[in-house]
Order: C-alpha cells, then structure tokens, then sequence
C-alpha cells in the first residue's frame, strides 16, 4: 500500500493559505506559562506597544522583566479574570 495519496493532502494541507490570525486584543492580557516561550511571547507583545499584566505558571514567584509570575489560584489572577483581561499560552483561546 503506497502512502502518496497521505503525502499529497499533507502537500495540500501545507499549501493552503492560512487563516486570518486574530487581532491582538486591546489592554492588560496575561500570558500562560513563564518559560522561554512565554518569555518570547512577552517580548513580541511589548515590540507591539501591548501590556502583560502577569503570567500564570506553577512556580508562583518573582517576575520577568517586571512582570509578575503568579500561581493559578492567585488571588490577583482572579480578578484579572473577573475583568475579562485575555490569557494568552499554548492551546488557549483568546
């Protein structure tokens, strides 16, 4: 059995035009998870004139770049949410 016709609709897949990307969203946003891809986000995010209010990582302590690392349940999270700021990481939905 001959995997060519998989490899034409991965080919097709890859060629397609990709979507419209999702408009940064205005004001204070909090980026999910602190390691070198968060960091990398934030970084991104300033160059575009954007806030990062926190990050949400298990570690819960010290900040990067002035922005602090908070625990999920930290209090200070919640209320970010009961604002509707956006949470931005891997698999989450704007």
């Amino acid at each position: 059995m001959s995997d060519r016709p998989l490899r034409r609709q991965l080919a097709d897949l890859l060629a397609a035009p990709a979507g419209v990307p999702e408009p940064i969203p205005q004001g204070p946003m909090v980026l999910y998870g602190a390691g070198g891809k968060g960091r990398e986000v934030l970084a991104l995010l300033r160059a575009r004139g954007c806030e990062v209010a926190a990050f949400i990582d298990r570690t819960g302590s010290g900040n990067i770049d002035g922005v602090a690392i908070r625990k999920p349940d930290d209090p200070a999270i919640a209320a970010l949410a009961r604002a509707d700021c956006p949470v931005i990481g891997r698999g989450i939905h704007i």
